[in-house]
């Protein structure tokens, strides 16, 4: 699991409820059902418009990602790589189809296929590694949007439901119904801030949080093309170990610094 992800879920509660308290409102004055129905049910209604079944499942399926600890495959593909160039060198057909066969990345096993088959040439590998690449950014990129679009949609149905409950209040005046009064400002109220905790605290975060998972595995996917081209034109294993190294290196710093990395000098 992501602690970070988890935490951040828990302050975010834990700021609502101290908020709360502090301003002497009781919790349950924070609930108020039409105000759910109308942010979460008109949100939900704009995005089936929006988009087909299949790409909402989708949407819901990456929402595990945001919870998810990513684990790094960087050391384990470079190690992949350098022992089928060995096997490779070697002639030693049997060796690298078991090593082919154990690597767990499909995009490396697929580029390792084509350039030990030696039946391709190294530019249509290279060009169907980054058919590849791009087609996995556009999925990608295309689920994020889906949680983009229910942060814009969120807002606008709280505004919708403020509406609802100004139109409650205001024809409750004279019949000089507080009950009435103060239950159409509590639906004009809670809808707002329903539909901006929506937005801003949990769909664009998990927008944000798909769209630079994204890019840090183009990114590694660009290293891997660089270095299955490196393994194609020179055959060296030490090249191409300390290439993957460096390169490797070079992906955490940008990582770090938030830079743009092996992506844009590959691309």
């Amino acid at each position: 699991m992501n602690v970070t992800a988890l935490v951040g879920v828990a302050v975010l509660a834990l700021v609502i409820v101290f908020a709360a308290v502090t301003s002497g409102i009781p919790l349950l004055a924070l609930w108020n059902l039409p105000s759910v129905l109308i942010v979460v049910g008109g949100t939900l209604a704009a995005t089936l418009i929006s988009y087909n079944m299949r790409e909402l499942t989708g949407a819901v399926r990456s929402l595990a990602i945001v919870f998810r600890t990513e684990h790094d495959q960087s050391k384990r593909d470079a190690q992949d790589m350098l022992t089928v160039a060995r096997a490779w060198i070697r002639g030693d057909m049997a060796a690298l189809r078991s090593v082919l066969g154990g690597i767990e990345s499909p995009f490396l096993r697929l580029g390792l296929e084509m350039i030990t088959d030696n039946v391709i040439p190294l530019t249509g590998v290279v060009e169907t590694l980054r058919k590849r690449i791009d087609k996995l950014r556009a999925k990608e990129r295309a689920e994020a949007q889906i949680f983009r679009a229910m942060a814009g949609y969120a807002p606008a149905f709280g505004m919708l439901g403020t509406l609802f409950g100004l139109v409650q209040m205001l024809g409750s005046v004279s019949a000089s119904n507080i009950t009435a009064i103060t239950s159409g400002l509590a639906v004009a109220l809670l809808t707002t801030m329903y539909g901006v905790v929506l937005s801003y605290a949990l769909f664009r975060p998990f927008a944000a949080k798909l769209e630079h998972r994204t890019e840090v595995r183009v990114k590694r996917m660009q290293i891997i093309l660089e270095a299955l081209c490196l393994m194609a034109q020179t055959r060296s294993p030490g090249i191409l170990k300390e290439f993957t190294e460096s390169v490797n290196l070079e992906f955490k710093d940008e990582l770090a610094r938030g830079g743009s990395g092996p992506d844009a000098r590959a691309s």
